[in-house]
């Protein structure tokens, strides 16, 4: 009926547009803000059945075509993992995208342009407000925390709760207001990020990034910490460490 929700040609093939894509991620999708230590680590995925694998590929290779200048190699910025540590009936993959260049050249352009039909929308709303907090380093002044905290608190299936009293209590003013304030963070002629509100350096003294790379020495994967790293992979801190 629709051709933007057509999802396999006659040959079999799986031809993934706009608007079918993002009927998919309404219904299968997740923008999720994760709190790890110190930090706030923003992802988007989609899960689905080891045995559908072809349609996440077919995905990935969307993505990778969209628009918008990035910095990496884009051919290992989406990845489709094997979840490991889930439970469930039957094996579940999952196409995970972490890298911040990424969401806001290429994906946050790319679902702005769209019509959105769903809840889903909200959590889009609140994951893109949470990155763009981090991304001006205002996530590390009380406010800022508090917000990204309240925002990451309510996305999802908390949507659904009736504990949300709390996290709903934060007011469109308040958000706008973060939003509109002078960035946090300024580059200094050393290369290095200073954090105002902190009075030091981006990491110093503090968690150590990891940039995941392939053996062309390409870019796979990037993390704020070796904890995040660890988790995602499940392998063990301590393994990742000596690495």
């Amino acid at each position: 009926m629709n051709s933007k929700r057509t999802c396999k040609t006659p040959e079999g093939d799986i031809r993934v547009t706009s608007y079918w894509l993002l009927g998919f991620v309404e219904g299968e999708g997740s923008f999720f803000v994760k709190k790890s230590t110190k930090h706030y680590d923003v992802g988007f995925s989609i899960g689905q059945t080891e045995s559908e694998s072809k349609v996440l590929e077919a995905i990935r290779k969307f993505l990778l075509e969209l628009p918008g200048s990035y910095k990496t190699n884009r051919k290992n910025v989406v990845g489709i993992y094997k979840d490991i540590g889930r439970k469930a009936a039957k094996p579940m993959v999952s196409l995970t995208v972490r890298n911040p260049d990424f969401f806001i050249n290429v994906l946050i352009p790319f679902f702005d342009g769209l019509l959105w039909h769903s809840k889903k929308e909200l959590d889009y709303i609140d994951w893109k407000t949470v990155l763009i907090i981090k991304e001006e380093g205002k996530h590390f002044t009380p406010e800022g925390e508090n917000i990204v905290k309240l925002l990451a608190g309510r996305m999802n299936n908390n949507r659904l709760s009736t504990c949300l009293v709390k996290s709903d209590n934060i007011s469109d003013e308040e958000v706008q207001r973060l939003l509109a304030s002078p960035s946090n963070l300024e580059k200094h002629s050393n290369g290095k990020v200073w954090i105002k509100s902190l009075g030091k350096y981006y990491l110093e003294g503090g968690s150590v990034a990891v940039e995941v790379v392939d053996e062309s020495g390409l870019v796979v994967n990037s993390f704020s910490s070796l904890t995040d790293c660890a988790e995602f992979y499940g392998v063990g801190f301590f393994w990742l460490n000596k690495y």
